[in-house]
């Protein structure tokens, strides 16, 4: 097996208590990997303003992590992607601060690579702190898979075999490894070759839908994204996100329209008048079910109008 070098790259944003966990259990999957292997495994941290002390508290108790300190929230994209042009090794791991390594994760993702050459990006699998599993990826959007999920049949309409849902949610999609169209951006092992000549994420997206965009142009060029069932990592799922009053949600269908509007403009219109139509029929719904889901829907709605 090849010597070869890793830069790990997480994103902080006021999860100082998260981000240390996080990089307590990488600095034991780093040892591992380089006592294995004798290779360099670079970490840096990009925060991204945080107010909590995370960059002081980092910088104090983990003098081997290299922190980029920023003045503001710069986003999922831009934070990533101003790491990521400091890389000179040539595998890079992107994930979140609440995405926790297993001591071997390291070493089984690279020889994974080594082993499959023709793999370009690697997921692994994700469970949720109790144990349980969780879904990591998918299909590309599209309109129709798009309007199907605003409606939330596409679950539905994929179990019976008729479309390719954006996310797939079941657990016998991941029971075996397999090509993926898009894969989760709390966990991403990629050879530096593939920011190279994609250059990243789309930097007009702040938060939600940058995966996947992403994807669909590695794709264009030509890469290769896996999914392995046999390496897997604790991921807490919106710890690193504050998830609050629907804002997450309305961050994911800007996402969803931003990317029609790129790569199906004629079709984007459409997308969003469904858009418009499944959360009016949401907030009718819960008002009589929920007042205060219904209350949320209302909001999101509101907002999706200034979309």
């Amino acid at each position: 097996m090849k010597k070869q070098d890793i830069t790990v790259i997480l994103l902080s944003y006021n999860t100082k208590k998260i981000t240390e966990t996080c990089i307590i259990k990488l600095k034991k999957s780093k040892d591992f990997c380089e006592k294995k292997l004798g290779n360099k495994i670079k970490v840096i941290v990009v925060d991204q303003g945080s107010k909590d002390g995370s960059a002081l508290v980092i910088k104090n108790k983990f003098n081997w992590v290299n922190v980029l300190s920023l003045s503001e929230n710069l986003g999922f994209a831009k934070g990533n992607n101003l790491a990521m042009r400091q890389v000179r090794s040539p595998y890079i791991l992107l994930i979140n601060s609440d995405t926790f390594l297993n001591k071997d994760t390291l070493y089984k993702v690279l020889k994974n690579m080594d082993e499959n050459p023709n793999i370009d990006m690697l997921q692994v699998g994700f469970r949720y702190a109790n144990g349980g599993f969780e879904p990591c990826g998918g299909y590309l959007p599209n309109p129709l898979n798009t309007i199907l999920r605003f409606f939330e049949v596409d679950i539905l309409l994929y179990n019976i075999g008729l479309i390719k849902p954006i996310p797939v949610m079941g657990f016998s999609f991941y029971a075996k490894d397999r090509e993926m169209e898009w894969i989760s951006g709390a966990f991403m092992f990629l050879k530096s070759q593939v920011f190279e000549k994609t250059k990243g994420f789309d930097e007009n997206i702040f938060f939600y839908g940058e995966d996947f965009e992403w994807c669909k142009r590695i794709k264009d060029a030509g890469f290769r994204i896996q999914y392995t069932s046999k390496i897997w990592v604790t991921h807490l799922s919106g710890a690193s996100t504050h998830n609050e009053n629907g804002s997450s949600y309305i961050k994911q269908l800007k996402g969803y329209l931003y990317y029609h509007e790129k790569y199906f403009p004629k079709y984007h219109g459409a997308v969003k008048s469904a858009l418009i139509l499944s959360l009016s029929l949401k907030t009718v719904l819960f008002a009589v079910l929920d007042n205060a889901k219904a209350r949320v829907y209302k909001e999101i709605l509101r907002e999706s109008l200034k979309l």
